[in-house]
């Protein structure tokens, strides 16, 4: 009996050594592929409990459709190493192909009904140097550029927690080239995300589309437009830029102090163009006229100061709304509206804005020719401590459809006629009542 025993252990240590040999024969390949069903393809296998390992023409599918695929994988680790430290040593992946299907965006409110999804993850703080090389990626459906990752090298030590990531890509849509160039260093650690300590990043003609896929919010399209170049400079918490479109043109740098979470910046220049197209999308986060812009305006302005709370999440700091204090202000020499009617040339508009937390405050001038030579001045401001609001407004003969849409419920025009003048200055203590049901 004792005999049995000793030779079923055997055969069975004799079968598990020859076992990465048995995987790596044609047949032991094919069985392992009918064993994993449809989702995973693959035609040659080279594995060794002391050696390399290698996967030839990787494909794995995901809902019966490729979702990625590789010419070669070599990893740089022995299975006995991987078995039993989780460790690999190098990730190289010559070919990747990438293919990500956009999901569509889906309201807070269902959101709050379903579970998250499972997603996919992997564990690449076990891989201790990774490289990519002839890479890309698709978003399905194809409204997104397809990257070409042409070199991808990321390399670090779990001893130092130091990362080192140099990475080459180009996109083409529209037939309309654009590249990227990013080389870093950043810490890695498995309780917090990846931390920059210095950063230099080179984005030429680049479609707009793909910033979509990280802010998860197609806005940004109709307020920077199709394309952008950008330089990025970071060194630990000193981010330096520069940021041209064909609508957005500015520069300057922040700092950001990640103890406190609080992004800073002053004396930051930004020139911004107004179209029919970010006009329309301005106006459907505000109350403002449905006016037609007759050509592109261009303003200028700056940004004098600019602080908000953040987030350390990724390589680049979450903005918190709530907490922004700005002070920025933008002039425009030529702006031309029209109504269905009647237009109107403002040869000058100053905008000047404030926001902290004591007060919230705009001031508003501009010339006005209509029919006409008309101005406008307003000077609104809020304190926040004392709930008081203080308004002034002056207005000679201004066009009574430049306010259509701002209250939306008063027919303007018939009650005051096709231009008005108004002169409004008042304080108000606001008080909040709040019912005793007691």
């Amino acid at each position: 009996m004792r005999k049995i025993c000793y030779g079923i252990a055997l055969v069975l240590v004799i079968s598990l050594l020859f076992l990465p040999t048995f995987l790596s024969t044609k047949l032991g390949t094919e069985l392992l592929v009918s064993s994993l069903g449809k989702k995973i393809q693959l035609t040659k296998l080279h594995l060794s409990w002391f050696g390399r390992q290698k996967i030839l023409q990787l494909e794995i599918n995901k809902q019966n459709q490729p979702w990625f695929s590789s010419s070669e994988i070599t990893i740089d680790s022995s299975l006995i190493s991987i078995l039993l430290s989780h460790k690999i040593k190098k990730l190289e992946v010559i070919e990747p192909k990438l293919f990500w299907e956009e999901k569509p965006h889906i309201s807070s409110a269902s959101l709050e009904s379903h579970t998250k999804p499972k997603r996919f993850s992997f564990n690449i703080y076990s891989v201790q140097a990774l490289q990519v090389i002839n890479g890309s990626f698709t978003v399905i459906p194809l409204d997104y550029p397809v990257m070409q990752f042409d070199h991808i090298d990321l390399k670090w030590t779990r001893q130092q927690d130091l990362g080192n990531l140099v990475l080459q890509a180009t996109s083409l849509q529209n037939q309309s080239k654009g590249s990227i160039h990013l080389q870093g260093s950043f810490f890695v650690s498995k309780k917090t995300y990846p931390l920059p300590l210095t950063l230099t990043t080179t984005c030429t003609n680049l479609s707009t589309e793909l910033l979509s896929l990280f802010t998860q919010n197609s806005s940004i399209r109709s307020l920077i437009g199709n394309v952008f170049d950008l330089r990025l400079d970071v060194k630990e918490q000193l981010y330096t830029f520069y940021l041209s479109s064909p609508l957005v043109k500015t520069q300057g740098s922040a700092y950001w102090d990640k103890k406190k979470e609080q992004l800073t910046a002053t004396s930051i220049p930004l020139s911004f163009t107004l179209t029919q197209d970010n006009y329309t999308f301005i106006r459907s986060l505000m109350k403002l006229p449905a006016l037609t812009l007759a050509e592109p305006s261009v303003f200028h302005g700056m940004i004098h100061q600019l602080s908000l709370n953040t987030k350390s999440k990724g390589f680049f700091p979450t903005l918190n709304k709530s907490s922004l204090v700005f002070h920025a202000e933008l002039t425009s020499e030529k702006l031309l509206l029209a109504s269905l009617s009647e237009a109107s040339h403002i040869s000058s508009l100053e905008i000047q804005a404030k926001v902290s937390e004591q007060l919230i405050s705009c001031k508003i001038q501009a010339a006005i020719s209509a029919k006409k030579q008309g101005s406008f001045f307003s000077d609104i401001s809020w304190i926040k401590q004392t709930e008081a609001l203080d308004v002034e407004i002056k207005a000679l003969e201004l066009p009574t459809y430049l306010l259509e849409g701002v209250f939306p419920q008063i027919p303007l025009q018939r009650l005051c006629g096709p231009s008005m003048d108004l002169t409004l200055h008042t304080k108000k203590q606001l008080t909040l009542n709040i019912p005793d049901n007691s």
